[in-house]
This record gives C-alpha cells, structure tokens and sequence, in this order.
C-alpha cells in the first residue's frame, strides 16, 4: 500500500472506533426525540439496525487487531501501520456468536434462543485495544505535531469524551483509564 492509501486507511480505523457508540447515539440523542410515531415498529426497526451494526463494527474491529492471514491479502490490519497484532479483543465464542447470529442468517436463534450483548463491555474493551493504536498512529504513523497527528490527538479525545457521557459521573468520577492511557488532570469543586 502506498502512504496514502495507509492514510485514508487510518481514517477508516477511527470510523470503526467512533461507530461503538452508535446505540449510546440513538439511546441518548435520537431516540428521546422521536415523538409519537405511528406504530412502535417504527422505532424498533432502526433500534435493530443500530445494535446490529454496532456489533459488525465490532467484529471489524476486532478484526483489525487479529495476525494477517495470507488467505485475505487485502484485509486491514494493525501491523500495516507498525502496530504489533494484539489478538483482538473478543474470544473465539462471541466472534463465532456474532458470525453465527448476526453476519449470517441461520438456525442459531431457532435452535438456541435469543443472546443479549453487553454493549457497554464491549465498548469498554474495544477501547482497551483502540486508543493505544490511535496514539501509536498520532506519534509514530504520523509526523508528531503534524495537521493528521493532531486530527487524530483531537478525535481520541471526542472519543475519550463520549465514553465518559457513555459511563456518566454515577460510574466516572474521575475517569475510567483505559489502557494505553496515562493519568490526565481532573479538577474537582
């Protein structure tokens, strides 16, 4: 890949780590302002299409952090960017629950029954893998103190932000520190 496609490229990582807030944007920010449809289907046909796409941006992004594998040359991985592979974040059985359940249509619900997913737990950890790369691409993809370093400096800190709307002050007094992340300044009144 040439400079540039690894650039618009970093670009498409940041869209998959900002859509893991999808349901917490229609939860907090749509939803409420819907007003009086005029059938509740309405409502729950877009509230199924934000979980569900919230968890293929998961999986991708799981996939991102997974080793290459010489059978897919062209997908996208960390190591393009110098950033070792962590492995991913989800376990073999939600990536296999997510293939199964939500990727594909098959038998699955019919014959085990419906799952729930914990959207604020995997949020939480694909975030855990997420900002570590981000700062890796802010200080050694990029220039340090270049225009796209600080872009990328700028839009962590949105995505820092939103989770800690996400987890409220009830959970986040001070700020849940992901890894990855030092110590910042909080003052308190």
């Amino acid at each position: 890949m040439t400079r540039e496609q690894l650039e618009s490229a970093a670009n498409d990582v940041f869209y998959l780590a900002q859509e893991m807030f999808a349901f917490y944007a229609w939860k907090s920010r749509v939803e409420p302002r819907l007003g009086d449809l005029p059938t509740p289907l309405h409502a729950t046909l877009v509230r199924n299409a934000v979980i569900e796409a919230q968890l293929m941006f998961y999986r991708k992004l799981n996939e991102f952090f997974r080793p290459a594998n010489a059978r897919f040359p062209d997908d996208l991985k960390s190591e393009l960017f110098g950033y070792r592979s962590t492995g991913g974040f989800m376990v073999e059985t939600e990536i296999s629950e997510l293939h199964k359940r939500v990727a594909h249509p098959t038998t699955r619900e019919a014959t085990h029954g419906k799952v729930a997913y914990e959207i604020y737990n995997m949020s939480y950890v694909a975030l855990e893998h997420t900002i570590p790369f981000l700062k890796h691409l802010s200080q050694h993809f990029y220039t340090p103190d270049s225009e796209a370093s600080r872009s990328m400096i700028a839009g962590t800190a949105v995505l820092r932000k939103i989770w800690d709307e996400l987890i409220g002050p009830e959970k986040n007094g001070h700020g849940v520190l992901l890894k990855g992340e030092s110590n910042r300044e909080t003052k308190t009144t």
